[in-house]
């Protein structure tokens, strides 16, 4: 866990010396730079790291170099374990390659769209998003493109953004989520109308999960369907934090009026749009199997999201408050889900030199 630790404290030192430099444009952009490298390093030089390191991608990338191909992946990853073989027969570039596309579309949403990096670098390790990539290597590549690309929902600019997340499509098929999520971001739903929605979804979650089941009966995720991963588990503590997050974000929903910027208001409902479906998901856990995986989609706009949230809040003793709390509670969290639990089987660390 030290090196974890470690890596997350360079990478916040050096991310406040970035942000608190106004004056010197390259100083900053280099201090940006020199920031991602702690913990791209850490996933990139990582040696059986994740349950699915040795389970999945090694086994793959043999299999390609053996065969040419390998049934479960999209095309785009199988064409980067290809690209790589062309130059070497070694597995370790692919997962410095994949630490490298990551942390380029994660970082680069922080330091352009979040209102306190510093805060945003401190969630991605604390919502247990980083380690996810650790074991979901190739979806969460896909989630962080698709997350990059709510730019271009703001904007209304609809071929980037579906041209962008078809690179992630390539990554991981989960990624076509995002079409749908086009059209859905930009409705404009009042606290009121979004807590009206969460209820009346739960209430039919039970004719919900038979509609989903017949659409995922006909694609290769059936397999999932009454296997060890439909174990109906719920995950309540992930259920409370994303719900607490969401109606942090209702109570302080900014006011229509002169006060706000038009374009301030149209990205806080896109990024509370996207909260509200992390909740839905997060309470149909249990009813789905692998239903968590689609929620990530969703759920890492929290990163940005709980910045954007405390930005709106005028009374800076109540700021300050509120940002303390959410810093303790997600170290509880994480030091619990990481720490004690070893989620995603990221512990012990291992790195590549002592294979």
């Amino acid at each position: 866990m030290i090196v974890y630790i470690l890596g997350t404290f360079i990478t916040i030192f050096i991310a406040t010396l970035a942000v608190s430099n106004t004056s010197e444009k390259r100083t900053k952009n280099m201090l940006m730079f020199l920031s991602t490298l702690p913990l791209t390093f850490i996933s990139g030089l990582r040696y059986g790291v994740g349950q699915d390191y040795f389970y999945t991608y090694v086994p793959a990338f043999n299999s390609i170099l053996n065969s040419g191909t390998f049934a479960n992946y999209e095309f785009g990853f199988l064409y980067l374990n290809k690209f790589i073989q062309f130059f070497t027969t070694d597995y370790i570039y692919l997962f410095l390659i994949c630490a490298v596309f990551f942390s380029y579309f994660t970082f680069k949403t922080i330091y352009k769209y979040s209102k306190d990096p510093v805060l945003s670098i401190f969630l991605l390790i604390c919502t247990q998003y980083y380690f996810i990539y650790l074991n979901g290597m190739r979806q969460m590549i896909a989630v962080s493109i698709f997350l990059y690309s709510f730019r271009y929902i703001k904007e209304k600019k609809i071929v980037k953004y579906l041209l962008l997340n078809l690179i992630g499509f390539s990554f991981h098929s989960s990624a076509i989520i995002a079409i749908p999520f086009y059209f859905f971001a930009n409705i404009k739903l009042s606290p009121k109308k979004s807590i009206l929605i969460l209820i009346s979804t739960i209430g039919v979650s039970g004719l919900l999960r038979q509609s989903l089941i017949n659409i995922i009966l006909g694609t290769k995720y059936a397999i999932y369907i009454s296997s060890v991963y439909d174990n109906g588990s719920k995950g309540y503590i992930v259920m409370t934090i994303e719900l607490v997050v969401l109606l942090l974000g209702l109570f302080f929903y900014p006011k229509n009026d002169k006060t706000k910027d038009k374009e301030y208001i149209k990205e806080y409902n896109i990024y509370s749009n996207a909260k509200l479906l992390s909740v839905i998901l997060a309470c149909l856990n249990g009813f789905l199997p692998l239903i968590t995986r689609v929620k990530w989609y969703f759920g890492f706009s929290t990163i940005i999201f709980i910045p954007l949230i405390l930005d709106n809040i005028k009374e800076k003793k109540l700021k300050n408050g509120i940002k303390v709390g959410i810093i303790f509670f997600y170290a509880i969290y994480i030091f619990y889900t990481v720490g004690l639990q070893n989620a995603n089987k990221v512990l012990p660390y291992v790195n590549i030199f002592e294979r």
